[in-house]
């Protein structure tokens, strides 16, 4: 239960000071209409969607890299590690299956997804490495802190 609390916690703070405080989201990606449809104009769903997409990229990098990790590398450096190569990974494919989804008629074009890395590009690889280490970062703070 702690870790649940923990992490909703962390989606919470990231999400209230880093997407709406600082605009990370504009920063990074610079001023777009989809950033507004995604946290303003859907904000309940795009959290609980963050929520999920979060969760799966970090449970996923942190599998992988325990796959990897030795006595020579410290824990949190693995962690990061598995995390950057699986969100850099599943980006991409998501990216191909959203780019020819659309391209073949699978996908709508007017799917979010399908403008989203239609019209930011890679650059979107970058925002959510950083997203999903701004979570992992604040977890392990907050289970540091609460320990």
């Amino acid at each position: 239960m702690k870790d649940i609390a923990i992490y909703l916690s962390s989606i919470i703070i990231v999400t209230g000071v880093f997407i709406y405080g600082l605009n990370l989201p504009y920063v990074i990606v610079g001023e777009t209409k989809l950033i507004h449809e995604w946290y303003y104009e859907n904000a309940l769903g795009s959290f609980l969607s963050d929520i999920v997409i979060i969760t799966a990229y970090i449970q996923i990098g942190l599998w992988v890299s325990r796959m990897f990790q030795t006595k020579y590398l410290h824990r949190f450096v693995s962690d990061t590690m598995g995390l950057v190569f699986v969100t850099c990974l599943l980006d991409v494919i998501f990216m191909m299956i959203f780019y020819n989804g659309s391209k073949y008629n699978y996908i709508s074009a007017s799917s979010f997804f399908v403008r989203w890395f239609g019209d930011v590009g890679p650059i979107v690889i970058f925002y959510d490495i950083i997203l999903v280490l701004l979570v992992y970062g604040t977890i392990q703070y907050l289970d540091y802190i609460i320990k």
